[in-house]
């Protein structure tokens, strides 16, 4: 089996249930687990013999090993299961992309699989928004929400959660861009899929992605301009509103109003909760809050620094600079993709990526690292659709 082959049998494997996942001496074993554990030595030992290195695989290895020292620190001997499993699914991930996806015709390979998996969803999660039978849930056991929005069932597809749904297909709509062939139904059937879940993140990242498009076809603004006037946006919100720019995201960009409410609240908590541990951070220790807050900590970033302290979010801004600063603006792929991380990362302020979404981030980040490093392919322009048409 091709290189190219594994990292799609992958992504297929993110659609498949945790109901589905072997339990083997207490430890889960869902199926991108088995096939990260398979390929583990094999990743390292090409890795370190056969890929040109990048300052960002210093990060992410540096991310992997502070998550892994932190979860040992908190809980000793007994967090290693857990300790392990948080090292394995941030940098193997990863490390298949460094090895196996060379050049940009295979990134585009892997990209055309990621976005296909996303037009089946839809077959799934329209029926379960109007009659809330989620196929996948019912047949495989796992847990169903049954929570209703706007009138409708909030769809989850094969994932644990409909903001797992969301984020899955949600950072995939700018990807399309990269293929003339991908017409405007195919791109409607990823909003659609996206926006099934009824979450409000679902329609932060279409409406991110959207704007940034047209900003992108009509004032032909580079991915650093982007990132100046989101900036300044902020700036602008924190100097003219009542209150920080955060809440007012929360307060308006959130289909229910409470739960706007609760995540601030979560930001207010959790951030004294980080400078209390800064260095290893709280593990899975209940963390301080008021006895009437939910226990879930509905972001990315707040929750890994909560649980692994501070250098974990350093790092993570380190790898954030290493695509960004880097993009290849020769490369419409580069540039695609960097859009789609950025686009993950910002949802990644409101929602906490976990399962296949947390596998996902990884996976478009190495992605991000090869097109920088690839030999530009110069895209097909519409005389030559039939080349990269393909479903």
């Amino acid at each position: 089996m091709s290189g190219v082959s594994k990292v799609n049998v992958l992504i297929v494997s993110l659609l498949v249930p945790t109901a589905m996942s072997l339990d083997i001496f207490g430890m889960r074993l869902s199926m991108y687990r088995v096939i990260l554990l398979l390929l583990a030595l094999p990743l390292l030992n090409a890795y370190f013999t056969r890929v040109k290195k990048n300052p960002c695989d210093k990060f992410v290895f540096g991310l992997s090993f502070w998550m892994f020292i932190s979860l040992l620190i908190n809980h000793g001997t007994a967090g290693f299961q857990s300790a392990a499993i948080a090292a394995i699914e941030t940098i193997l991930p990863y490390l298949m992309i460094r090895v196996y996806v060379v050049g940009e015709e295979q990134i585009m390979k892997v990209i055309k699989v990621y976005l296909f998996s996303i037009l089946l969803l839809p077959l799934f999660t329209i029926p379960e928004n109007l009659y809330g039978f989620s196929l996948f849930n019912e047949v495989f056991g796992g847990e169903i929400q049954g929570e209703k929005r706007l009138g409708f069932y909030r769809a989850q597809g094969p994932f644990d959660h409909p903001i797992l749904l969301a984020i899955y297909c949600g950072v995939g709509l700018v990807l399309a861009v990269i293929f003339p062939g991908f017409g405007k139904i195919k791109k409607g059937v990823i909003i659609t899929g996206t926006l099934s879940a009824l979450s409000s993140i679902g329609f932060i990242l279409v409406g991110l992605q959207i704007g940034i498009l047209a900003i992108r076809k009509y004032l032909k603004y580079s991915l650093k301009k982007y990132l100046i006037i989101s900036l300044g946006a902020y700036v602008f919100v924190e100097l003219v509103a009542n209150s920080s720019a955060l809440s007012v995201v929360f307060r308006y960009l959130t289909l229910n109003p409470q739960t706007g409410y609760f995540r601030m609240m979560i930001w207010d908590y959790g951030l004294n909760n980080v400078f209390d541990n800064p260095w290893f951070g709280l593990g899975f220790a209940d963390w301080v809050r008021p006895s009437w807050m939910p226990p879930s900590i509905d972001s990315f970033w707040l929750l890994l620094s909560v649980r692994h302290g501070i250098p974990v979010f350093l790092f993570l801004v380190f790898i954030l600079l290493a695509v960004f600063r880097n993009v290849n603006k020769k490369s419409d792929v580069s540039v695609y993709l960097a859009i789609s991380f950025f686009v993950f990362c910002v949802g990644g302020i409101t929602v906490h990526f976990w399962n296949s979404a947390y596998i996902l981030f990884f996976v478009i980040l190495g992605l991000n690292i090869n097109a920088i490093e690839a030999d530009h392919v110069v895209l097909p322009d519409k005389r030559s659709r039939g080349t990269y048409r393909g479903y």
